[in-house]
């Protein structure tokens, strides 16, 4: 086992560790309340396992094993989650209200739609607003953003502004059939941040998937087939696509997501490519192989219908530093 190996058979550990507990399995507690205090605050929170991993070390009494300096990075991690989540749901009732007056049929999906499989709601972390709405409604719901004052673009976190889309960024969201180029606004400092999509799975031959059929109106949610499978598959697309790979690599709280309503779901859907990132999914959280194995078992990727060898698997990237581009 190589020494990079070792550093991310240990990061693996504290994951599962994290899950276990999180789940409230204590088949392993004393060891793995020793491993979470190993925990890489900086792969923690990049991964969006954040207020999970505050809720656990609370929950059994090990917030003072991380020592001052450790206790206030932690905190200041949290505490940003908490205001953002703030700043987006002022700024999302304005959103959804001006959005169900123009009469657009909309769902919140993905990660904030996601927080009733939590212990608490703020457990799931979620960078942006994920909406789904059918695409005849894509030139309102722009006429709406541009009058509440988002822009189209990126947030440069160093200069605390929104800057423009690189051109070759605006060609890709010209081109694609399925979502329009983050919109967002800068209130005192932190981005709210909007995604629209029109399509739940991001495959053209899922076309057949009507979003008019899979959108509650009255609670402007999917239902709970469509959720599910619109967790599984953006997983998978982030795991296993080319065109998604080339950009970075998925967040741990993806395969947090797609365990627990695994375990919720009462129907099975008979999609391979569903039950392969399921799959991959409780192994790495819930199995017992080793980081070695999982890496070289999962070391591919799909070029349309093709698979294709890794250097490395997703989790190596998940487990490494951010500047770290992911080689195909």
């Amino acid at each position: 086992m190589t020494e990079n190996d070792f550093s991310h058979q240990q990061h693996l550990d504290v994951v599962r560790a994290l899950f276990r507990l999180y789940t409230e399995d204590e088949s392993t507690l004393d060891v793995d309340l020793e491993r979470l205090k190993s925990a890489s605050l900086e792969i923690i929170n990049r991964n969006k396992l954040i207020a999970l991993y505050r809720y656990a070390m609370e929950k059994y009494e090990l917030l003072p094993a991380l020592g001052k300096k450790n206790f206030r990075m932690l905190d200041l991690m949290c505490c940003y989650e908490k205001n953002l989540r703030a700043k987006r749901e002022s700024h999302n009732r304005i959103l959804f209200r001006r959005m169900k007056e123009e009469k657009i049929n909309f769902a919140v999906r993905k990660g904030e739609s996601l927080s009733f499989c939590y212990k608490e709601s703020h457990h799931r972390i979620s960078g942006d607003t994920d909406i789904l709405i059918d695409k005849n409604d894509k030139n309102k719901i722009v006429e709406i953003l541009d009058s509440l004052g988002y822009k189209m673009g990126e947030f440069d976190h160093f200069r605390g502004e929104i800057k423009d889309y690189r051109r070759e960024e605006l060609i890709k969201y010209n081109i694609s059939p399925d979502h329009l180029p983050h919109y967002l606004l800068v209130d005192d400092g932190y981005p709210v941040s909007v995604d629209i999509a029109y399509s739940i799975t991001w495959f053209k031959d899922n076309e057949s998937y009507s979003t008019t059929e899979l959108i509650d109106s009255s609670t402007s949610e999917l239902n709970a087939e469509a959720k599910f499978l619109d967790t599984t598959l953006h997983l998978y697309r982030e795991t296993f696509l080319k065109s998604s790979l080339l950009n970075r690599a998925p967040y741990l709280s993806g395969m947090f997501d797609s365990v627990i309503l695994h375990n919720k779901k009462n129907t099975e859907i008979e999609d391979n490519r569903v039950k392969e990132i399921v799959w991959f999914s409780l192994q790495t959280l819930a199995g017992n192989e080793s980081y070695e194995c999982l890496n070289r078992k999962y070391a591919y990727y799909y070029s349309g219908s093709e698979k294709k060898p890794m250097k490395n698997s997703v989790l190596f990237y998940m487990f490494k530093n951010r500047e770290t581009s992911i080689i195909l």
